[in-house]
């Protein structure tokens, strides 16, 4: 079956790199039907390396310069609006594609009518293009294997193991899924808890980019020293009740938007669980030392801890939040 392809690819300041990513879509065993990309309102020569890049590839595109700075997820969305294919994949502007990228997923569309969503494992490197020792999935201790149409929220409420970057979707879920939140959401994220309501995520075990990581990616995925990990704990602990919040709302949220098709779907217990768990969660930014145990082990108890958060080592963050909360010891 053949598809018409947009590649929708979001800029900002991305002068250093913005030229490698396009001859890497150009030179695609398939070329997309058409090119979007939606500047941010670049200070540098973004858009311009864009354009002559464009200009010579022959093949049909947009560039859109914001009147106004969106940010990263109303950018992706206006992008993605922009767009009359029946399948978009999404660009970041600092990575590379293999050069089967975009007729690897094709055909997982070809082969599944219900697939909303394709994306794929990836190469980490770094700024010069290093391949490091490990894949991106390594990091989120994901196979594809994992994924079926009964056990996505097994995973996706738990944690976002899609990438933008390796994405495409159907036209079909970005109009099922839009308006993007802005709630904290990450448009990703979003297109990805909200496609199991109307068909299969489809998982492919090979690296089809390579994901560029460096100082100024907006996201991104590279394992931790012991250092950057300490780091990361003084923060996390200090922000803890904000980051509990924000997780209930953000779910919270995906049920008020989408309950009619949760409850279609048979996903209503479920979610209903993972809300409630967060609810547990907020308890703690304002519950005594003993109380805030009491809730703790039982949501370790009976499950919902493991399957909305994490295990023993999650636990450990959460514990000692309490103990420095109550001992006054923020100032790690």
């Amino acid at each position: 079956m053949k598809y018409k392809t947009s590649v929708v690819l979001c800029t900002y300041n991305g002068e250093k790199y913005i030229e490698e990513q396009l001859k890497s879509i150009f030179q695609q065993s398939i070329k997309p039907e058409e090119i979007i990309v939606v500047d941010d309102r670049s200070s540098d020569l973004t858009v311009k390396i864009a354009k002559k890049n464009l200009e010579e590839s022959h093949i049909p595109y947009q560039v859109i310069i914001n009147n106004d700075t969106l940010g990263v997820v109303l950018n992706f969305q206006k992008g993605i609006e922009l767009s009359n294919s029946e399948i978009i994949f999404l660009c970041d502007q600092d990575d590379l594609w293999e050069k089967q990228k975009i007729e690897l997923i094709l055909s997982k569309f070809s082969e599944n009518p219900k697939a909303m969503m394709v994306f794929s494992n990836a190469y980490l490197v770094n700024e010069d293009r290093e391949k490091f020792s490990y894949l991106l999935w390594d990091l989120y201790k994901f196979k594809a294997g994992l994924f079926n149409e009964q056990k996505y929220y097994d995973i996706l409420l738990k944690k976002c193991v899609v990438t933008g970057a390796t994405m495409a979707i159907r036209r079909e879920l970005f109009d099922q899924a839009k308006p993007f939140p802005i709630n904290g959401w990450i448009h990703d994220s979003w297109l990805a808890i909200v496609a199991p309501l109307y068909g299969d995520i489809i998982a492919i075990d090979q690296p089809l980019i390579e994901y560029r990581q460096h100082s100024t990616n907006v996201l991104g995925a590279k394992k931790l020293s012991i250092n950057m990990q300490y780091h990361r704990f003084k923060k996390n602990i200090k922000n803890i009740s904000t980051f509990r919040d924000n997780d209930y709302d953000k779910f919270a949220y995906f049920y008020l938007k989408n309950s009619a098709r949760i409850i279609e779907t048979g996903n209503e217990a479920r979610i209903l669980e993972c809300i409630g768990f967060w609810d547990e969660m907020k308890k703690l930014n304002n519950a005594g030392f003993f109380n805030g145990n009491r809730i703790l082990f039982n949501c370790y108890k009976n499950g919902t801890y493991t399957r909305y958060l994490g295990g023993l080592k999650k636990m450990v963050l959460d514990e000692l939040s309490l103990i420095f909360k109550h001992r006054r010891l923020y100032k790690l």
